[in-house]
């Protein structure tokens, strides 16, 4: 058992390592998604002792999510094609994947979790910051009627809200 992980785990170090250098977060996400479904399914017809099966499952999300230092978890997180890209861009089935390889790691979701939530304060921040310049204008210009509640203004709260709600619901198994 010992050895057969070892190996596992050195496959994975070598395939990451050539996986971050020659693609970009996405393809690495799906590459890193092929490889873990592929070595659940092959763990549960060839392997019969559940704690060999699991070892086997952590070793390779180790090699593929965390690798050494953290730097594939890094690459992942923080690259200039991760999360916060995924987010402006609206790469719904990246960040689907990216949830689906860092599920299995407990704690290493917070990053995108974080990530996730600055980018949707600082599109709500965007929203009512436009709106408050709209209020300035107007009341400034004394035109009453355009500073009382826009439903513009609502309109554009409330599709922030559907668009990153269903996000979670849909994507993320409203984790």
């Amino acid at each position: 058992q010992g050895k057969f992980i070892t190996y596992t785990e050195e496959y994975y170090r070598k395939k990451s390592a050539k996986w971050q250098t020659s693609a970009s977060v996405s393809e690495y996400l799906a590459k890193s998604v092929a490889s873990l479904k592929m070595e659940k399914k092959l763990a549960e017809k060839h392997l019969h002792a559940e704690s060999t099966k699991d070892k086997l499952i952590h070793a390779c999300e180790q090699m593929i999510l965390v690798g050494p230092d953290e730097c594939y978890l890094n690459f992942i997180l923080k690259s200039d094609t991760g999360v916060g890209y995924m987010l402006v861009n609206d790469q719904f089935d990246d960040l689907r994947n990216m949830h689906y390889v860092l599920s299995g790691n407990i704690g290493k979701q917070q990053p995108m979790a974080d990530a996730m939530r600055d980018h949707i304060a600082s599109k709500g921040f965007d929203i009512i910051t436009k709106r408050a310049q709209q209020v300035k204008k107007a009341f400034s210009n004394k035109k009453q009627d355009e500073y009382k509640i826009s439903d513009t203004f609502i309109n554009e709260l409330l599709d922030l809200y559907r668009k990153y709600d269903t996000l979670i619901k849909n994507e993320f198994n409203k984790d």
